[in-house]
């Protein structure tokens, strides 16, 4: 259990004890897991074309979204689930997960930990190996941040509530990577029939381009929406649980500058979630006046 990785972080000589051990090979598995689910759907998608640029970014980036798409379906149900049961829970059970007497909860906690931890690992790798297709320097800048945070809570149980409204925050991905897809079959000739399909089951005017355009537009607008009440709301909402309880129970068991870290990196981490508010805000705005407000482009692909 991650408590003992911590005692024996905290002794001498301990790098290589095997409780430390034991959690590396934990992390090692996770990553091994992701990078199958990433390795399996290249190799499905390797069917498409790849004859343009288009076509060659889309095989490239294509399994990562897949993989995206599994991890924050799976951790938003675990948050959802965490926060469900630490909401009205005792105050030293919010702020060290050993405190709790419900062993499965606390596998459950740790799973769920080492599922995040392993999967930022994996998708680090490649946004940076194909960076910057996959994200910019603000997407490094993430995995970072939220790895280290992660981790250091991760080794002593701190703060479980917290990963609770850390991991709900990936409601907002599968919207992000459903934009994505639009993004991409919009651009490519023998994906825009998807386009069109998709129009016409939601009672679209438009076909082809005008088409993508708008139904990117939606579900950049969707994804803002959800985007804030996850990212910002409710992990603001966790952060102000937080501070009234942060450093004054159970938690002192965890050394002040690894608490003094975490409210950092908790703290970074929002600041860059209203970062990327602020640019999806700019570009709604900007897509809106490039898609919607030109009368040509507004009758092009029309079907009256």
């Amino acid at each position: 259990m991650a408590t003992d990785l911590s005692d024996e972080i905290t002794s001498s000589n301990s790098f290589f004890s095997q409780p430390f051990m034991v959690e590396i090979i934990k992390l090692l598995a996770g990553v091994i897991f992701w990078e199958i689910q990433f390795v399996l759907s290249k190799f499905f998608l390797n069917v498409l074309p790849d004859n343009s640029e288009k076509e060659k970014l889309f095989k490239r980036t294509a399994p990562s979204y897949c993989v995206s798409t599994v991890h924050a379906t799976f951790l938003t149900w675990g948050g959802v689930k965490i926060i469900c049961a630490l909401y009205n829970a005792p105050q030293n059970e919010q702020v060290i997960l050993y405190e709790s007497t419900d062993g499965s909860f606390v596998a459950f906690c740790e799973f769920i930990s080492v599922a995040f931890l392993s999967y930022m690992i994996q998708d680090f790798f490649h946004v940076v190996h194909l960076f910057p297709e996959l994200g910019g320097i603000d997407m490094v800048v993430h995995h970072v941040l939220f790895f280290v945070a992660g981790f250091s809570a991760y080794i002593y149980g701190g703060y479980p509530l917290m990963l609770g409204y850390l991991t709900i925050c990936e409601a907002s991905t599968p919207f992000l990577n459903m934009r994505w897809f639009i993004k991409s079959c919009k651009e490519m000739e023998y994906t825009l029939p998807i386009v069109d399909y998709i129009a016409q089951k939601v009672g679209m005017k438009y076909r082809g381009l005008p088409a993508g355009n708008r139904l990117e537009y939606h579900i950049s607008s969707v994804f803002s929406y959800v985007f804030i009440f996850v990212r910002v709301i409710m992990f603001g909402h966790g952060i102000l649980l937080l501070l009234p309880r942060f450093g004054k129970g159970e938690d002192k068991i965890i050394p002040s500058f690894v608490r003094g870290i975490l409210l950092v990196l908790i703290f970074g981490g929002f600041l860059l979630n209203l970062v990327w508010v602020v640019k999806m805000r700019g570009m709604l705005k900007y897509y809106r006046s490039k898609w919607f407000d030109k009368p040509e482009d507004n009758q092009q692909n029309r079907i009256d």
